[in-house]
């Protein structure tokens, strides 16, 4: 899967010339630089809105059919307008959010699927480099372990003051520009590919 041209055709126009350099530099480099670069180090996110590609602990999940409640690390796949408590909406918005699991587990299930050891190799270098469309890959930083976000198994939760309070209070960090640009893309093509080869009438 080829992402580097995707990103460069939707570049953000409401970036500063400076900042929209960073990121075309971060996107050539594609995919050797996908380290703590992905994140934001920027000191003027608000500490009162969620945003779209934010990092949050202790969220609850379920994963059906299975009706056991559980408390994941999460990123949040909704739109940042959509989740925010200022807007004037006729019922509570649900944020949406895909738990987070660590790499080694999940390293750990591909050594037990493939015969091979290469093999499995090749999908775990090939899930660091995210070319693998169901997954978003995060490299270590800070409190964050080496991880992946599971896009095929979003929840959703009622968006209430207290909730975003709590959110917030389990923010751990969001995505930077490039990583929001890779997250943005992949998710997308997840889960809006055209491509799909069925003539619908």
């Amino acid at each position: 899967m080829e992402l580097t041209e995707e990103i460069h055709r939707h570049l953000p126009t409401y970036l500063n010339p400076e900042d929209r350099k960073n990121l075309f530099d971060e996107i050539k480099s594609f995919p050797s630089n996908i380290d703590s670069r992905i994140y934001s180090s920027h000191p003027s996110l608000s500490k009162d809105i969620i945003y779209q590609g934010d990092i949050i602990a202790n969220q609850p999940f379920i994963l059906l059919p299975e009706n056991n409640l559980k408390n994941s690390q999460v990123l949040v796949i909704s739109n940042t307008c959509d989740i925010d408590l200022s807007n004037n909406n006729i019922k509570s918005p649900r944020v949406v959010y895909c738990p987070i699991i660590s790499f080694s587990n999940y390293k750990n299930l591909v050594y037990k699927s493939y015969e091979k050891e290469q093999s499995a190799n090749d999908h775990l270098n090939s899930v660091r480099k995210q070319e693998i469309t169901d997954m978003f890959y995060l490299p270590e930083h800070g409190d964050i372990k080496e991880s992946i976000v599971l896009f095929d198994a979003a929840n959703n939760y009622r968006m209430e003051p207290s909730q975003a309070k709590e959110m917030l209070e389990n923010r751990i960090t969001s995505l930077g520009n490039y990583g929001f640009m890779l997250f943005i893309v992949k998710l997308s093509i997840h889960f809006t590919r055209i491509e799909e080869g069925v003539n619908r009438g």
